[in-house]
């Protein structure tokens, strides 16, 4: 019997998408192996070497797991499980959809929706794990961190704080290796006072232009008096007088002083004790009492 050439096969193509709860849920990343991308409806699902995602799954869904490789890069979601990172909860979900040799684009599968509770680096791409329904309260990663320091970064949506409110933009007076003195300083977020503290711009950056080329240099200590601005810089640069400077302010991650700029939130624990605290547990011994 001669066969029948039926022509190609509608292939099957994987669709990505990272969220994020917080503040409130959005779609953070989306990804899909088709070499063109995909678009549903109003989202696009850019190319992404992507592994084809494994499924494990259980009849009593204890060890329903997905296990996925994808590329990763700084300013990606998954730099949320980078150290010293903004913690926040990561879920995938997986859809799957067949595409005709033609380029057209079938209906979407939904197949996996979970957090991801672990992850492994390899080079230029992270493998992550998706659980099941059964893993949401064995969460792993991302967790916050209980201290006295706070858990979160200045300028992220947990801290509060907008950044751009802050952003000082000041002209130089006078440079003397690392100590650099700036007036004329202002802010569009209001007044300069909450600012003129001892160490108000500590662990700040400063950023100025230089011969076209973008420059900046760290804060370590500042000090304020006589409406100028001395700041202790991380090495000696030499700006001339009247150079324009931008300064970002830092954060200590301490609440010693409460958080002053305005609608920021403290989220570390300044009242945990220095040490762990000790119980000792009664002795109990089950042997009959003599006489």
């Amino acid at each position: 019997m001669r066969g029948t050439t039926i022509g190609r096969k509608s292939g099957r193509v994987h669709l990505l998408a990272i969220s994020s709860e917080q503040p409130v849920a959005e779609t953070l990343w989306r990804a899909c192996d088709w070499s063109t991308g995909i678009t549903i409806g109003a989202n696009l699902f850019p190319y992404q070497t992507i592994e084809v995602p494994e499924r494990h799954q259980s009849t009593d869904l204890s060890d329903n797991q997905l296990s996925v490789v994808v590329p990763w890069a700084p300013g990606s979601p998954l730099a949320a499980f980078l150290p010293g990172s903004p913690h926040r909860r990561l879920f995938l979900t997986e859809w799957e959809v067949d595409v005709t040799p033609a380029g057209v684009v079938g209906t979407p599968r939904h197949v996996w929706d979970g957090e991801i509770v672990d992850h492994q680096y390899a080079g230029p791409k992270m493998q992550i794990l998706v659980g099941g329904p059964c893993e949401v309260f064995s969460r792993q990663i991302p967790a916050d961190e209980f201290g006295t320091s706070c858990n979160t970064h200045l300028g992220t949506v947990r801290c509060g704080v907008v950044l751009a409110d802050w952003t000082v933009t000041a002209a130089v007076v006078s440079s003397t290796g690392p100590v650099l003195v700036v007036g004329s300083a202002t802010r569009p977020g209001g007044a300069m006072t909450p600012l003129q503290a001892a160490d108000a711009l500590q662990l700040g950056c400063m950023d100025w232009i230089e011969g076209g080329v973008a420059k900046s240099c760290g804060i370590y200590g500042s000090t304020y008096g006589g409406g100028n601005y001395t700041l202790q810089l991380r090495e000696a640069i030499n700006l001339a007088p009247g150079t324009s400077v931008t300064i970002t302010p830092g954060c200590d991650l301490q609440n010693s002083g409460g958080c002053v700029r305005d609608s920021g939130v403290f989220r570390g624990c300044p009242n945990i004790p220095a040490r762990a605290p000790q119980f000792k547990i009664p002795q109990q011994t089950q042997t009959a009492g003599k006489k």
